[in-house]
């Protein structure tokens, strides 16, 4: 999905798409399911950090 973005003189068309996570609150405390979205965003946003970690 694209949208655009717009400055003074000139378009720009970016490019992002949803991500979910469905956990068991039983077994998973939301904080660590946070952590790990944040560390999929990050790798997905950077591939360079999973070769460093």
């Amino acid at each position: 999905m694209s949208h655009p973005l717009s400055t003074l003189s000139h378009i720009f068309f970016f490019f992002f798409f949803f991500f979910a996570l469905t956990y068991d609150h039983r077994v998973l405390d939301g904080r660590e399911a946070v952590t790990f979205l944040v560390k999929v965003r990050d790798y997905i946003e950077d591939p360079r950090k999973m070769l460093l970690a």
